[in-house]
């Protein structure tokens, strides 16, 4: 019985070179074609995140999102929004940063938080918030990866 897969012809199974194995992967939310077809001249494909790639996006998905925004899951999200329109004094400061640290260490498990730090640009009407985080290993052999991450979260109105 033939093999369906990668590189079927019909008759017999076409030898593929290996891929390079990824432990995590997520769609990338800008919905770009993915290079692999533009360079051809197609389109319509969605790209995706790798790794690394992957818990970087997961992590401004999870800060970006306001309470309430996800239907069936409420307490999701770190509600940054909310602060915008208030100044920005210490205890403004340590409320962002409890509730990042909190909602990463909830629904995000591949990463330790090291670092929170909130800054605000009142000329500018933005939020800049830096977050310093570890990868954990998923094995013995693999090593601790550090991150960061920079959000601007900026007022529209």
């Amino acid at each position: 019985m033939p093999a369906y897969g990668r590189g079927y012809t019909g008759t017999d199974v076409v030898a593929a070179e290996s891929e390079k194995q990824y432990v995590y992967s997520d769609f990338f939310l800008a919905f770009r074609p993915s290079p692999m077809f533009t360079d051809e001249g197609l389109t319509g494909d969605i790209s995706r995140k790798y790794d690394r790639g992957s818990i970087k996006q997961s992590v401004q998905q999870i800060v970006l999102t306001n309470r309430y925004e996800r239907p069936w899951n409420p307490e999701f999200g770190c509600n940054i929004r909310n602060q915008l329109f208030e100044p920005l004094d210490g205890w403004a400061a340590y409320e962002i940063k409890k509730s990042i640290n909190e909602q990463l260490r909830r629904c995000e498990p591949r990463i330790a938080v090291e670092n929170v730090l909130v800054n605000e640009d009142a000329g500018r009407h933005y939020l800049n918030i830096q977050l310093d985080y570890k990868i954990k290993p998923i094995t013995t052999d693999s090593i601790l990866e550090s991150m960061d991450v920079q959000v601007q979260v900026e007022r529209i109105r």
